[in-house]
């Protein structure tokens, strides 16, 4: 949550844009500065807004890049600007992609972090897309498969 923000300093250019500092104070008293060049008539005031409105996400996003970089120690019950509900989600869309060991760090991670019906959720979000995939992949190669063979037999006149 972003508490205060404002334009710091505005410094006109030689070429007509601006040099523009800003600055956004989030609940927890930490401060985000932020400098650009500004085209000429750019409404630095709606910029400000603009980023003060997008950067509880991105600090949430940021935050949670962190935490899975080093998924053993992460803890999604000591995030800032991230809500649990925010990580495991992170994390279930994580673990939909995920393959070999990535996989199996992520679904330990689930298993020490989350509650049994929550897992069985995740893990069958996870699983069921996987399956009905491989599955559809099957069923096409054996149609295409049948196909063939039906085709042979009409040419040697079975």
């Amino acid at each position: 949550m972003i508490v205060s923000s404002r334009n710091v300093s505005v410094h006109p250019q030689k070429d007509g844009r601006s040099f523009v500092a800003e600055e956004h104070v989030d609940a927890y008293g930490v401060v985000h500065r932020f400098e650009y060049l500004a085209e000429r008539d750019a409404d630095w005031e709606k910029i400000l807004e603009e980023r003060a409105r997008l950067l509880p996400a991105q600090l949430a996003a940021a935050e949670l890049e962190r935490g899975f970089a080093d998924l053993e120690k992460f803890d999604p019950t000591s995030l800032r600007y991230a809500s649990k509900e925010q990580a495991l989600a992170f994390v279930r869309e994580r673990f939909r992609t995920a393959q070999g060991s990535e996989a199996a760090a992520i679904a330990a991670w689930l298993l020490r972090n989350t509650k049994v019906q929550e897992r069985v959720q995740l893990f069958a979000d996870a699983l069921v897309p996987n399956a009905e995939a491989a599955l559809s992949d099957y069923r096409r190669k054996h149609v295409d498969a049948q196909e063939k063979l039906n085709d042979i037999k009409t040419v040697a006149g079975f």
